[in-house]
């Protein structure tokens, strides 16, 4: 089956936004940051460079969740095997996380002589964090637990009634054929609001592995790194080194317009230029000229408040209303680059 992405945007858009508890219906959940949820979520169902035996699961979840969205199409036969297909999928899903969150090779996810690894482990200790041990009844071996998502049996939190619906769906999924209409529907909402709950506890770790913007926020991150250590010193012009370097402080000069003229340089100084955190600096101009001798801090305080913008972004994993800062140098402008040829290669998406 092929599958139209955006119809099975459009349609979770409709009908998923708010979770709602299977056992109360009074009780529900908005989900935060939706649109980026929804988008990382089906980046990667779309993401391949996984585990082989893993390989299918994300085409498998995006031909279920298309059954639901073809309006003019939507036949209960297939919804039966959809629904099927969600509910056993998350398995897979939670070990294609786990594979994220502790490396392909680790012993979490892959394991050893002592520990089975996520990979082959079941749904319900995966949804505890339990790491199965290669001989159960072995003392000797402590026990490992690394938990994937936040989960508890007995909890009625939301999250985990979602949880443990869809893991109660799974071994009970041969019953589908006598489930309404109806019926079916509120199963395919908790089944996708469940897969969202995962995305949401996880999303910083997902997006750094298969956001392209993600990637570069991370190379920025790590050319600017330095700043945080060495900075200019506005009052003096000279070079400074700080051990407890505190960013948001790091402030720079502002030369603000409209203030009374004088023929005095001195005077023009003090009227018109004011001090201002360099951190406030872009966030509150939508264009700044940075004016400077050479050697006096233009481009560390271009690339402090780069990086004070990166490291918000990738600390939670979602951009909500901060700006995304792209640092372009001269050289990208040198070849006759439109903004749209620029950002394609340094983003690595095609245009």
């Amino acid at each position: 089956m092929s599958y139209n992405i955006n119809q099975i945007k459009d349609k979770i858009s409709k009908e998923c936004k708010i979770a709602i508890n299977p056992n109360s219906s009074q009780d529900t959940y908005n989900f935060n940051h939706f649109d980026e949820l929804l988008d990382t979520f089906l980046l990667f169902l779309e993401y391949s460079n996984v585990e082989a035996s893993l390989a299918q699961t994300g085409k498998k979840v995006l031909n279920a969740l298309y059954s639901f969205s073809d309006d003019n199409n939507i036949e209960k036969d297939k919804l039966d095997v959809a629904i099927e297909s969600l509910s056993t999928g998350f398995e897979s899903f939670l070990k294609r996380i786990a594979e994220i969150k502790f490396s392909a090779n680790s012993v979490q996810f892959k394991g050893d002589n002592n520990y089975k690894g996520f990979l082959k482990c079941t749904l319900g200790n995966i949804l505890i964090g339990k790491v199965e041990k290669q001989y159960p009844t072995n003392r000797n071996i402590t026990q490992l637990i690394a938990p994937i998502v936040t989960f508890s049996y007995n909890s009625q939190y939301i999250r985990d009634v979602h949880y443990n619906y869809i893991r109660n769906l799974r071994n009970d999924v041969h019953i589908a054929p006598d489930n309404s209409f109806a019926a079916i529907m509120i199963s395919f909402k908790i089944c996708v609001c469940g897969y969202l709950f995962a995305i949401e506890e996880n999303i910083a770790t997902i997006r750094k592995e298969i956001d392209p913007l993600y990637k570069y926020l991370i190379a920025l991150k790590k050319e600017f790194v330095a700043v945080n250590d060495y900075f200019v010193n506005i009052d003096t012009g000279k070079s400074a080194y700080s051990d407890t370097f505190d960013l948001p402080n790091l402030e720079v000069l502002e030369w603000t317009e409209g203030d009374k003229k004088s023929t005095l340089q001195n005077e023009i100084v003090s009227a018109l230029v004011i001090k201002i955190p360099i951190i406030n600096l872009f966030n509150e101009n939508e264009k700044v000229w940075l004016i400077g001798e050479p050697g006096s801090g233009k481009s560390t305080s271009m690339q402090a408040s780069v990086l004070f913008d990166v490291q918000k972004i990738l600390s939670t994993g979602i951009i909500g209303n901060n700006k995304i800062p792209i640092y372009l140098s001269s050289m990208y402008f040198q070849n006759n680059f439109t903004i749209k040829n620029i950002l394609s290669s340094i983003l690595k998406i095609e245009e």
